[in-house]
């Protein structure tokens, strides 16, 4: 039999699989139509088209594949599918071993690994250099591994020093190189108002020096326009601080002001956001893709289930290929 031969089509901004051969044999089959009807494929006498999302193009194909081969029928792929599988799998990989690496740290186990060594004695000097603060050895191993992953979640309880772990990762990506794909300059945080006056405070204790700080939230003297001056600024102060509930309103403008800058985000007491109808964690996950780092804060991560896990990963999660 010659085999059916699934393509890729697209329409402006829509993308689709396509089917043009075999069109007949394919609907004739009942519990086959059926199934395709409920991957919301569109069928007419010369082609099927069955729309998807990137997020989800592989695991359709995988499905679409799966229920041709059922019912007895051959596939050929065409040259872009199969290089897009390639490139999944190879990503996959990627993710895999990245995900190795950063567990090994976590565990101070990463002895295992000679470049992860390598990393891990750049990152002390740069700190010896940089860094005022001295760590405890845990919290090191934390800075170590939020600088490595660039994208993680800490939920130690208050007091463990979130804020100085934040800051030394924050220290070592900032002092490397400007054409390092891990760099970043500048540090935006959304959290209540009463996390303000530490994340100012302590940038004096961890750095030695006072640096450049704007409030976005909690200071009526600061317009809209003000606010929009900072975001548009050529040169914004290194440090941005806003409110949980500010977002939504400057979401548009956030995130021009992340694609500009080289910005790590923080989401301080991120248990605010958790709810995925809320406007709060709407408004906050949808700036999070921008971001060159992110970080989730918070002592409670799921006070009510895991449910409140949901929009904390999610705005981890929104980009895998910046793990990459």
């Amino acid at each position: 039999m010659k085999p059916i031969k699934i393509e890729i089509y697209s329409k402006g901004k829509n993308q689709f699989f396509l089917i043009n051969n075999f069109i007949q044999d394919i609907t004739g089959n009942k519990r086959l139509f059926n199934s395709l009807k409920r991957l919301n494929a569109d069928f007419s006498e010369n082609e099927i088209i069955i729309p998807f999302r990137s997020e989800t193009k592989i695991s359709l194909l995988d499905e679409l594949q799966t229920l041709l081969v059922k019912f007895d029928f051959v596939i050929e792929t065409s040259d872009e599918i199969k290089s897009e599988v390639a490139n999944f799998d190879r990503e996959n990989l990627l993710f895999e071993e990245f995900t190795s690496k950063a567990f090994s740290i976590r565990n101070d186990e990463f002895k295992l690994y000679p470049d992860l060594v390598k990393d891990f004695v750049e990152f002390k000097e740069s700190q010896n250099k940089h860094f005022k603060r001295k760590l405890y050895l845990l919290q090191e191993l934390s800075a170590f591994h939020l600088s490595f992953a660039q994208n993680a979640c800490n939920f130690a309880v208050p007091g463990a020093g979130k804020t100085s772990i934040v800051y030394s990762a924050y220290s070592f990506l900032k002092n490397l190189p400007i054409d390092n794909p891990k760099h970043v300059d500048k540090l935006v945080v959304i959290g209540p108002l009463s996390s303000f006056a530490p994340w100012e405070n302590e940038y004096l204790e961890c750095f030695g020096y006072t640096t450049s700080i704007q409030r976005l939230s909690g200071n009526s003297n600061v317009s809209r326009e003000k606010k929009l001056e900072h975001l548009y600024s050529g040169n914004p102060a290194e440090i941005t601080l806003i409110n949980h509930g500010g977002v939504e309103s400057l979401q548009t403008d956030i995130i021009e002001f992340l694609k500009k800058n080289k910005c790590m985000l923080v989401v301080d007491e991120a248990h605010r956001i958790k709810n995925p109808e809320g406007v709060w964690g709407q408004s906050v996950t949808n700036i999070s893709k921008e971001a060159k780092a992110r970080v989730i804060l918070t002592g409670t991560p799921a006070p009510n289930g895991y449910e409140d896990l949901f929009n904390l990963f999610k705005f981890i999660f929104l980009s895998v290929k910046n793990f990459i």
